[in-house]
């Protein structure tokens, strides 16, 4: 494949649906040239920070699309379950439940997977698609619940700040 051809992403994703905010480091190579960012969506305030952790410059720009909750929507329906690995042996396998939502009034479609209920509801698939952002599908590897360092929601000190009012209250 031609070095141009090629492209690589991934991430660790931070995400507080409390406060409605994400944090996302990413490390992009598309064909020899090799980015990293971190990019935080405040969505009460609307604001998006996406700075570049080579060159140390920061973009602020208006969020314009819906927060999206990473959970199984309340009126979603259950279409069926299925085992990650295998159950051929003891502990090898993974059951997930398979769920899907559909909002005609809001024009938009969801599908997700998740473990069971019992082994704590935590994300393994998410694919959401509206007309406004397009379609989006989210694998989760190594999920931590909670959140462990609470700064990795405050913006890089290269960002401009003005204007933000954002409450932290618990």
């Amino acid at each position: 494949m031609a070095p141009k051809e090629e492209f690589f992403r991934r991430g660790h994703f931070a995400y507080d649906s409390r406060e409605e905010r994400t944090s996302l480091f990413e490390e992009i190579r598309n064909g020899t040239d090799d980015e990293f960012f971190h990019t935080i969506e405040l969505f009460r305030e609307r604001k998006a920070f996406r700075s570049n952790l080579k060159t140390k410059t920061c973009t602020v720009q208006e969020i314009k699309h819906r927060f999206h909750r990473i959970e199984v929507p309340r009126d979603a329906r259950f279409v069926g379950e299925a085992i990650i690995g295998t159950n051929a042996f003891a502990d090898s396998g993974l059951l997930t439940n398979h769920w899907a939502h559909e909002n005609k009034q809001e024009k938009w479609e969801w599908f997700g997977v998740y473990t069971p209920r019992e082994a704590g509801c935590v994300p393994i698939m998410d694919d959401f698609a509206d007309e406004q952002v397009g379609r989006v599908q989210t694998q989760f590897y190594d999920v931590v619940l909670g959140i462990a360092d609470p700064n990795i929601f405050v913006p890089e000190k290269e960002c401009p700040r003005l204007h933000m009012h954002h409450s932290t209250k618990h």
